[in-house]
């Protein structure tokens, strides 16, 4: 059984710090059009048509970190997703966290980073960000080759017991949770509708209740 999810996410405007070309860093963006929420059971809409036919995703997915073993509901946490090419065709990923870099270009590529976090046979999805990019601004797009490598570096945060009204039995902490990234592609990349990535590893962390205030 999902549950409702409530972090704070993107529309985004950024500041990058210094990163290598293969990493981009999102834990110093700052939202410039409130919060995005997960919907019980739905996720994010991927804006394709139920009758589009999608392809398995090129791209293999694994969190390789997370910058802390224990948190607090309420807490923010930091993790870093590999991205790598297993097709044998270069895939363009959306790269652009800021949508006023790409204004309203009709075919922009659209991407959405959640994690989805699972504990006690329920499963709650975190929107983390939406990324971007324009066909015509190689900046705001990744391109793998075939065995590439990049990886996201970002920020989310620890809210599992928000939503007071879900019917759902409420949460038994300390609770453990088991982490695992996924890209949900909202719209066609190379010409192609791709299922959504999942990664292929979960990572546990124990979430205890909220500090009072």
């Amino acid at each position: 059984m999902r549950a409702l999810a409530f972090v704070v996410a993107s529309g985004l405007s950024v500041v990058l710090s210094a990163q290598t070309p293969d990493t981009l860093d999102l834990t110093q963006v700052r939202p410039n059009s409130g919060p995005m929420t997960a919907g019980p059971g739905t996720g994010p809409a991927t804006g394709f048509s139920a009758h589009v036919k999608r392809e398995e995703s090129p791209v293999k997915l694994t969190v390789e970190w997370m910058d802390r073993y224990g948190y607090r509901d309420n807490d923010s946490f930091v993790f870093r997703l590999a991205i790598v090419n297993v097709s044998g065709l270069p895939v363009t990923l959306p790269w652009e966290p800021d949508a006023d870099r790409i204004g309203n270009e009709a075919d922009a590529l659209r991407a959405v980073i959640t994690i989805d976090a699972g504990m006690n046979n329920r499963e709650f999805t975190i929107p983390i960000a939406v990324l971007y990019g324009s066909k015509a601004d190689s900046n705001t797009t990744k391109v793998l080759r075939p065995g590439a490598r990049a990886e996201i570096i970002a920020r989310g945060k620890w809210q599992l017991a928000a939503d007071s009204s879900s019917p759902s039995p409420k949460i038994d902490f300390p609770a453990e949770v088991d982490v695992s990234g996924r890209i949900v592609f909202a719209s066609n990349i190379d010409r192609h509708a791709y299922k959504d990535a999942a990664s292929t590893n979960r990572m546990r962390v124990v979430v205890d209740r909220p500090d009072r205030p």
